[in-house]
């Protein structure tokens, strides 16, 4: 038995909800643990602590930091007439060696649900990467609902996939986030729906974004970059009222293009496993699996009493 297993036997864990100036334990923690799961980096730890949105918890025995949960709300936006469910996202948690999961997730995270209920979130997704919080998370009551895939294809285009498509593609502009956030949220469902930070990020920040015009309305987008050899498809959407009429074929051969113009070798892309619309689109453009499928964990909360 190692000293935090004998600590963690002997003194009383106390869990109290997360403070900014928990960000440099919190790190110490991250350092030294090697059960931890993060969908954030180091950078981003001060303005999440910061952040009204974050519901977390802390766990700690005197200066000893044993173990922390992150959880941050959704801004998912809505169109005109829809009402859309309040998500968060469980940013982060890790233990330290000594305090057995089966104890430590529920007194981490019953306060944080709470917290969540009292804020009206409706339900928690979870990217699920570290394998360990599997079964603790399972335990709480979360299901797998998703599996999110890593796919990849070289960059040469088909012959078949030459690009002509019955939208005109242009460069996206800074000043219209607010029309291609309309056709981000008709061609996705919460929690997948990007916000205007999000793609005013994307279209500052990548190398290729452009926008399918149909009779001069957007009808979709994509967004793409180049990293070293490494194509990166960030983002395509296709409004539901323009599927199936070619413009995602359209848009993915145009990123292609532009990621091998780049000097890309091959181009690589997220997508949901419970996407079929997505799925076939990028198997039938030669994209195929790359590693393993991640697990999205979701729990729907009861509403609070």
């Amino acid at each position: 038995m190692n000293d935090h297993e004998t600590q963690a036997n002997t003194f009383h864990v106390a869990v109290r909800p997360v403070q900014p100036a928990d960000g440099a334990r919190i790190l110490t923690l991250l350092d030294q643990s090697r059960r931890r799961a993060l969908n954030f980096g180091a950078e981003d730890l001060p303005g999440l602590l910061a952040s009204e949105q974050t519901s977390g918890t802390v766990a700690e025995t005197g200066p000893l930091l044993w173990g922390f949960l992150l959880t941050t709300l959704l801004a998912q936006p809505a169109l005109p007439g829809e009402t859309v469910e309040r998500w968060a996202v469980l940013r982060g948690c890790a233990l330290l060696g000594g305090w057995r999961s089966e104890e430590a997730l529920p007194a981490l995270w019953e306060p944080v649900a709470a917290a969540l209920r009292g804020r009206r979130a409706q339900a928690v997704v979870h990217i699920a990467h570290a394998e360990w919080l599997h079964t603790p998370l399972l335990r709480l009551g979360f299901q797998i609902s998703d599996h999110l895939e890593v796919m990849q294809r070289g960059v040469g285009i088909d012959h078949a996939s030459d690009g002509v498509g019955p939208a005109t593609l242009r460069p996206a502009r800074p000043d219209e986030v607010a029309a291609l956030l309309a056709v981000d949220s008709a061609a996705f469902a919460a929690p997948w729906r990007a916000t205007a930070t999000d793609l005013a990020g994307l279209l500052v920040m990548s190398s290729h974004a452009v926008v399918a015009e149909v009779e001069g309305q957007a009808m979709g987008y994509a967004v793409s970059d180049v990293r070293g050899e490494i194509g990166v498809l960030a983002r395509l959407a296709v409004h539901p009222a323009a599927q199936g009429q070619g413009l995602g074929r359209q848009l993915l051969t145009d990123a292609l293009r532009s990621c091998r113009r780049s000097g890309a070798t091959s181009v690589s892309l997220n997508t949901n496993a419970g996407n079929p619309a997505s799925q076939r689109l990028y198997s039938q453009h030669g994209f195929r699996l790359l590693g393993k499928r991640t697990p999205v964990m979701t729990l729907r909360l009861s509403p609070a009493r």
